[in-house]
């Protein structure tokens, strides 16, 4: 944590100018019976302040509801801005899932530079500008966005908006450190050149989720290790969070499900870092109640490790303008000692959970 701290502050924040790229992008969005979310960043791609070129493609997942009337009633709009919105609706034999849909919707696209992101997702209006500022500075072969979880409304998305927040900055610094750990499909940009010549999302085709680290490591295992992560308020991507518990939990499973398909020594020996200290901590808790050890040595082993993690949440939520997210550390950081057990449990014995009206087992 330390030096991930270190790491962190260390790396400026990008100053872009829209000076212009001659790289044509597209815009991918997967989407499954979103009707009643789209219109988000739909909304919010209108509003794109470029000089770039570039175009908006809307991948169907097989919806079942109105996703596509929705869609359809802003390709004029986009149209009168000068840009295409396509809508790819599948056919018969085409694959189900996210990744099948982003296949689609990337080998369409007519942009050089591909950038993702999700249905339930909204970008400020110099978004676009930003990322093509940044690509033409560094020449990046994959670029990992900032994304964050909003609106916060309860303690319950308010702790899953800074446990996020711990995750974005861990992976931000991480790369800043050339030892990537995760990268989140909600801003990820990446040549469209690169993507077919490493094989797309055939590296980690059979998890259901995924689709954005194992095409990082897919990239990384082909030679293609100029990635670098985007640090700028510019290109913060907002998601949505859950809002129910159960949600939530099918969601983590689904989250926890990838890590099997890891073939790359930094996440799994991080993760293993992060499982011992966990499970350690709790273990003296344990201990402590029972009798067999000192109280304080769990509380300080407790104080220690919140230390380290709340410099970082600091930093992060400094850099997303989210710093009354902090006033929920102390009861997250306990929370979070259990609630990973729970992500250890549904790692080692499998579970069905639910994804977009379709059932799935890890």
């Amino acid at each position: 944590m330390f030096k991930l701290n270190l790491a962190w502050d260390k790396e400026p924040e990008f100053i872009s100018a829209d000076n212009g790229n001659n790289l044509t992008a597209s815009i991918v969005i997967p989407a499954r019976n979103e009707e009643n979310v789209i219109e988000n960043i739909l909304t919010s791609l209108l509003h794109q302040q470029t000089s770039g070129k570039w175009e908006v493609i809307v991948s169907d997942d097989f919806s079942d509801d109105n996703t596509a009337i929705v869609v359809s009633g802003y390709i004029e709009k986009f149209k009168n801005k000068g840009v295409n919105l396509h809508l790819i609706t599948p056919g018969k034999e085409d694959g189900i899932g996210k990744k099948a849909a982003l296949s689609r919707g990337i080998l369409a696209a007519s942009g050089e530079l591909i950038i993702t992101t999700d249905a339930d997702c909204v970008v400020p209006e110099r978004w676009l500008s930003t990322i093509l500022s940044f690509q033409m500075n560094t020449n990046a072969s994959m670029i990992l966005l900032p994304v964050e979880l909003a609106p916060v409304t309860n303690f319950f998305t308010g702790f899953q908006a800074l446990e996020f927040a711990g995750l974005m900055g861990s992976g931000a610094a991480s790369m800043f450190r050339n030892k990537p750990l995760m990268s989140n499909g909600a801003g990820l940009v990446f040549l469209k050149s690169d993507f077919v010549e490493t094989g797309g999302y055939s590296g980690g085709d059979k998890y259901v989720s995924g689709d954005d680290t194992f095409l990082m490591f897919s990239f990384l295992q082909n030679g293609k290790k100029k990635i670098q992560f985007l640090k700028s308020r510019n290109a913060i991507v907002s998601a949505a969070p859950v809002h129910t518990l159960g949600l939530f939990i099918q969601q983590r499973i689904r989250w926890i499900s990838k890590v099997k398909g890891y073939k790359q020594h930094t996440p799994l020996i991080t993760g293993l870092r992060v499982s011992l200290a966990n499970v350690s901590l709790l273990g003296l808790i344990i201990l402590a109640l029972s009798g067999t050890v000192d109280p304080l040595l769990p509380l300080g082993a407790f104080v220690i490790k919140s230390f380290f993690e709340f410099i970082l949440l600091y930093h992060v939520s400094s850099f997303l303008g989210r710093r009354k997210l902090l006033l929920l550390f102390l009861p997250s950081a306990l929370i979070v000692l259990f609630y990973f057990m729970f992500s250890l449990w549904f790692l080692l014995f499998p579970a069905t959970f639910q994804w977009k009206n379709r059932s799935f087992k890890n």
